[in-house]
């Protein structure tokens, strides 16, 4: 079993990235039922059809881990209180892992 992986609290795009850079990035993972987005503008999860998008305005923390052998819960919170789960399957664990190895670095590019 992976260890929990860190919350982030994101913003706006780092000053520290080079102009036009941050519009390039973008993490997508894509399960059977749902899937994650995460690029300059903010986060969209949820299964097809009805995917929820939140701008990095109304994100407070973003949290991340493993669970089982083959899936990827993320939760964003938002700044009103709210939190909104997303549960991915990957086919492999390979494809598991290398989420896990994507995600934080796409999300300390927006914090």
């Amino acid at each position: 079993m992976v260890p929990p992986r860190p919350s982030y609290a994101p913003y706006a795009p780092s000053a520290d990235l080079p102009a036009g850079l941050a519009a390039d990035l973008t993490f997508m993972a894509i399960g059977p039922d749902t899937s994650l987005l995460v690029d300059s503008t903010g986060i969209t999860l949820g299964p097809e059809g009805a995917e929820a998008q939140y701008t990095w305005a109304e994100i407070l923390t973003v949290q991340y881990a493993a669970e089982g052998p083959k899936h990827l819960r993320v939760v964003v919170h938002l700044h009103d209180g709210t939190a909104r789960p997303c549960l991915l399957a990957a086919r492999k664990r390979a494809r598991l892992q290398e989420w896990l190895e994507d995600l934080p670095l796409i999300l300390e590019c927006f914090v």
